[in-house]
């Protein structure tokens, strides 16, 4: 199970980028393992605002392709210039 959460100062930015992520996931990911994106239970904690999505990977042995998937979504969402100022943080089995 992976959280990623991503923080920004403008909330609109943060959904956009969200709902960017959790579309690239879903290219390289099956659909039912990808929840979200939502806004965290807390919304805005010290002016950042934080959208969640939620990974639940199926019980198998595929966890390298998994985790190659997972990051090269990222790199695809840090490769475009107006999403380069948010801050990503991945908790992993949390």
């Amino acid at each position: 199970m992976l959280l990623i959460e991503l923080k920004h100062r403008k909330e609109d930015k943060t959904q956009r980028a969200s709902q960017f992520l959790s579309s690239v996931l879903r290219k390289y990911l099956p659909e039912e393992c990808i929840l979200g994106p939502e806004k965290a239970p807390i919304g805005k904690i010290n002016n950042l605002y934080q959208f969640q999505i939620l990974i639940k990977l199926p019980r198998s042995k595929k966890y390298a392709e998994f985790k190659k998937s997972i990051t090269q979504s990222l790199d695809e969402l840090h490769e475009i210039t107006a999403y380069k100022s948010i801050k990503i943080d991945v908790f992993v089995d949390f």
